[in-house]
């Protein structure tokens, strides 16, 4: 019977004491007692998910760290705040400290240990086949937490539920709506936020029992509509999808890498020279290759053995990787003689391509490269510097907000992490934790500073806040009354209310054609700005005339409307007095609670907009379980349901 505690905020004060963890002792026998153990942080959560999620780094000749899968330094970039496996951590750790998980912190602590010592002592390759680590990863990995709730007890995500129930809701639009459900059954209500039982379907609102093998389907449900969850695309009538093929174990014969478990890092290569292939570990120190991917990934092939070259080695296609230390880098530049057959053949070390007209090494020197002064064959530096061209010396690159240029001829070009806009480094982003306080990470990937007064989009009002832009309501509006009673929308027909403009009020198509500012969208019988042609299509938006391009949509500039009438016509620009015409920027607003009334996701302290009982958009309670991504919410997007898709919608990834 394995002791599992539950973790209050006094527990989480206890110090750490010795932890000796049996390797493969799923019982927990004869392990620390719980309350001498520490309790688990963000980052040992995080580092658990990962051992389980990313096997990316595996494949290597060499001990891969100190980590599960990664190095302390891998460890800080992939669970930084933001990242799904971060995210994952945190909503785990915020489920303990609120007790509604268990967690068995020997079982905890037997998967971190046990992982670290089987990495820092078993080359990755041959680890990621070993039966200990497959085995500590499906025990003491993946089972060291249970729920804590009981059913029908307020929830956040599955993991809080008991077996046989998952966090749902029958009244989503109340706050603590999400409780630990049972699935509804045959002909209960069902929806997005209660699923129906297994072997129902939730068709219109009700379960209804899934079709049998042989009953006609539609392709189009993806087989969500059958027990067997596949539809013959070919017969239209419900059957059993093929069975995956089993992989080939070691040693037996194969014909391609597709025979065997990639996941194990298993190949198909032959053992040695003139043997038939079978399925075996990429190749080691000295194994037989034919090419770099015979070999481990921290291996290269020369000599038909997988081997790393020492310093000053030739190196590349021909010979071999370099050891980690080194780069492999030509020692002429073979671009010099694109277009120039006879020079680039007169290098040994370059290849002339006919049909390009490309000049390209196809051997380098394994060599550290500096970080001050002559750079390495006159134009190598490390990456941290760039070698200047006048001095054919390694100078430091630019940082953020520093003049750069991109191919530094004119100024340095920019660190690592930063890339260079109208020559000036903007620092890169992937979340909006990347960037500092007060900042945000836009549209392409750059930190932008929060404007809390004027906004342009919800981004820039931060986590707490949306913009509510002039017209950015137009298209959740369901009837022609609500379009009408907005200024800035006009309603097309029955599926369509959208932002107002000159043109939304041409109904002829010849009218609205003659206008070189409309465009006639035939799909929708509706005259739209000409601009809106040009969606997805920044060169062309750029080139048109009165439309300026952002993000993927193309709109018309109201610094084109040369006259104050003009500008006044569209509802979303706005005439200064100092005699130009700009866009009405929006507001920050904060986010409302569940319950309220709401146009978009986005507006919503949950993230989830949706409409309620009473036929009005309301902001949900948003399930974060693993079945709330269900066929539900597929088929309510392909029928007309609502799907509101947020920015960086936290995903709850279940183990």
């Amino acid at each position: 019977m394995q002791s599992y505690i539950k973790i209050s905020c006094t527990a989480f004060m206890v110090f750490l004491s010795a932890c000796a963890s049996d390797l493969l002792n799923p019982n927990n026998d004869d392990l620390t007692p719980q309350e001498e153990l520490e309790p688990l942080t963000v980052l040992e959560l995080c580092t658990i998910y990962l051992s389980q999620n990313d096997n990316s780094n595996l494949c290597i000749a060499g001990h891969v760290g100190t980590g599960l899968d990664y190095s302390d330094e891998d460890l800080a970039q992939r669970c930084r705040p933001g990242a799904e496996a971060r995210i994952w951590a945190e909503d785990l750790y915020d489920s303990m400290t609120q007790e509604r998980v268990r967690i068995d912190l020997s079982m905890a602590r037997n998967c971190l240990d046990s992982s670290r010592e089987l990495r820092q002592t078993t080359a990755g390759r041959v680890l990621a086949k070993s039966s200990e680590w497959n085995l500590l990863k499906l025990n003491a990995c993946e089972r060291f937490y249970q729920a804590g709730q009981n059913e029908g007890d307020v929830c956040r995500f599955d993991w809080d539920c008991p077996n046989e129930t998952s966090c749902a809701s029958a009244a989503p639009w109340t706050v603590d709506g999400a409780r630990c459900l049972r699935p509804a059954q045959l002909g209960a209500a069902c929806s997005s936020y209660r699923g129906c039982d297994t072997g129902l379907g939730c068709e219109e609102g009700l379960c209804v029992a899934l079709l049998a093998d042989g009953e006609a389907c539609d392709p189009y449900n993806f087989g969500s509509d059958c027990t067997s969850g596949y539809c013959d695309e070919t017969t239209s009538k419900c059957s059993q999808p093929e069975a995956a093929p089993e992989y080939k174990s070691e040693g037996e014969e194969c014909l391609d890498a597709t025979e065997c478990n990639s996941d194990q890092c298993m190949i198909c290569k032959p053992a040695n020279i003139g043997a038939i292939s079978t399925c075996q570990s990429v190749g080691g120190e000295d194994d037989y290759c034919r090419a770099h991917d015979d070999c481990a990934g921290d291996l290269g092939c020369t000599n038909f053995k997988c081997t790393s070259l020492e310093e000053d080695q030739p190196c590349g296609p021909n010979h071999g990787m370099c050891k980690e230390e080194y780069s492999c880098i030509p020692e002429i530049l073979c671009y010099n003689f694109d277009g120039d057959q006879a020079n680039c053949s007169a290098q040994s070390i370059c290849l002339y391509d006919e049909a390009s007209g490309y000049c390209d090494p196809v051997e380098g020197r394994c060599s550290v490269l500096p970080e001050s002064g002559a750079c390495k064959f006159g134009y190598a530096c490390a990456a941290t510097t760039y070698c200047e061209t006048t001095s054919t010396t390694c100078q430091a690159r630019a940082l953020a907000g520093e003049s750069c240029a991109s191919d530094g001829s004119t100024a340095p070009p920019c660190a690592a992490g930063k890339t260079c806009t109208d020559n000036i480094c903007k620092e890169n982003c992937e979340y909006d934790e990347d960037c500092a306080e007060g900042s945000y990470c836009d549209e392409n990937y750059f930190c932008q500073s929060q404007n809390l007064n004027a906004c342009e989009t919800n981004m820039a009002c931060g986590e707490d806040k949306y913009c509510d832009l002039p017209g950015s309501e137009c298209p959740y509006y369901t009837d022609q009354t609500s379009c009408a009673g907005d200024n800035t929308c006009a309603f097309v027909d029955e599926y369509a209310c959208q932002l107002a403009t000159d043109c939304a009020g041409i109904v002829s198509a010849e009218v609205c054609t003659a206008d070189t500012s409309c465009t006639w969208l035939a799909d929708y019988s509706a005259c739209r700005p000409a601009c809106w042609a040009h969606d997805g299509n920044e060169t062309a938006c750029e080139q048109a005339s009165g439309c300026t391009y952002s993000g993927s949509y193309c709109d018309p500039d109201c610094s084109t409307n040369a006259d104050e009438a003009s500008c006044a016509a569209s509802p979303t620009c706005a005439y200064k007095n100092v005699g130009y015409c700009q866009s009405i920027p929006g507001d920050c607003q904060d986010k409302l609670i569940v319950g309220e009334t709401c146009a978009s996701s986005s507006q919503c302290q949950s993230g989830d907009c949706a409409q309620a009982e009473d036929g009005q958009m309301r902001c949900a309670v948003e399930l974060s379980g693993c079945n709330r991504d269900s066929e539900f919410l597929k088929l309510a997007f392909l029928y007309g349901g609502f799907l509101f898709l947020g920015r960086r919608r936290r995903k709850n990834k279940c183990l």
